[in-house]
């Protein structure tokens, strides 16, 4: 999908010339269907990284700004915010946090979230 390959999945042309508006729409409606379903299936769980704890990796950090995963998150509108508290287990790995949003703030797992943009990428600046 990244790449920009054509796919099956995907109506292509040639088009059929209607003058009824509802096949446009129907169209539409599939190419748009397509995308997202693709995108849920390839592209976001690249995002949520599985760990294994025998495995060291960057635990989450305060500041971090996160995207929330969520099986019934409406298509393409997933939820942004700001890391504000995390909550280590005994051996020092981060297994919760709390993230603000524009609107509330939720207590989550970190395997349902995604790092968009790390806090010491934008420290620097």
């Amino acid at each position: 999908m990244l790449p920009g390959r054509a796919s099956r999945d995907v109506p292509q042309g040639p088009f059929r010339e209607t003058r009824n508006p509802r096949h446009r729409v129907e169209f539409v409606k599939k190419i748009v269907n397509s995308f997202w379903r693709r995108w849920t299936r390839d592209v976001l769980p690249l995002l949520v990284q599985r760990r294994k704890w025998d495995v060291h990796r960057r635990n989450v950090r305060v500041d971090d700004i996160v995207m929330m995963v969520g099986a019934n998150a409406v298509r393409g509108k997933w939820i942004l915010g700001r890391v504000v508290q995390v909550y280590p287990g005994s051996d020092g790995n981060v297994r919760n946090l709390r993230v603000k949003t524009s609107a509330t703030e939720f207590r989550r797992p970190v395997t349902k979230i995604a790092v968009m943009y790390p806090a010491e990428d934008y420290e620097d600046d």
